[in-house]
């Protein structure tokens, strides 16, 4: 039931538009208002904070914005542990979104959580794909968020997430000039910063 079910959303504040309506509908549809955590800064911010540009070696903007918190929310508000019995906190399972094709980073999930409950419904038969949650969610009203019809495989940081590749950035160049400005304009603002700091950017 609905009482026993929490939405957790991870506000990196610059997400696309088409996300935050995506978690109003789900809020209404559900009945459920989600549990919005937020560190309060940008991944721009982060990086300055940091002194590092984020990237697939290295996505602290994942870690620090999005996995930190939501593993620190769930550890301190459930007893996640399978096999203990705590009194205080009631009882959680973690429930991951990913579909049949990310079953690698569920794996890597239970790897770095050994002893959580988890579950991942859509990699078990019958198995969900994207397509099948994008048609599903159709069905019951949700639009299809922009990012997924501009041709993005993802709906994170706005379409420009810096995990991505070159391809990915020159896309995001042809069908969002003005988010791709945007990044550039943070990039360049970033480097200069570092500079004023005495740490050379890498080449």
């Amino acid at each position: 039931g609905r009482e026993n079910v929490v939405l957790l959303f991870a506000d990196t504040l610059v997400e696309d538009a088409d996300l935050y309506d995506f978690n109003r509908r789900a809020e209404d549809y559900l009945g459920i208002e989600i549990t919005r955590l937020c560190v309060g800064l940008t991944p721009w911010q982060l990086f300055r904070k940091e002194h590092l540009i984020a990237n697939n070696g290295a996505p602290i903007c994942s870690i620090r914005l999005k996995r930190e918190p939501l593993n620190d929310w769930m550890d301190s508000n459930y007893e996640l542990n399978s096999e203990q019995r705590n009194f205080v906190k009631p009882h959680g399972v973690v429930v991951l979104g990913f579909d049949w094709t990310e079953l690698h980073r569920v794996n890597d999930f239970q790897f770095k959580h050994p002893s959580w409950s988890v579950s991942a419904p859509m990699t078990d038969a019958p198995f969900w794909d994207k397509c099948k949650m994008i048609s599903e969610a159709g069905k019951v009203g949700f639009k299809q968020p922009k990012l997924y019809e501009l041709g993005f495989p993802h709906n994170n940081c706005g379409g420009a997430c810096v995990r991505a590749g070159i391809s990915h950035f020159v896309h995001l160049l042809k069908v969002l000039p003005l988010v791709y400005a945007e990044w550039e304009s943070e990039e360049l603002e970033t480097i200069a910063y570092f500079v004023t700091l005495g740490i050379k950017p890498l080449s």
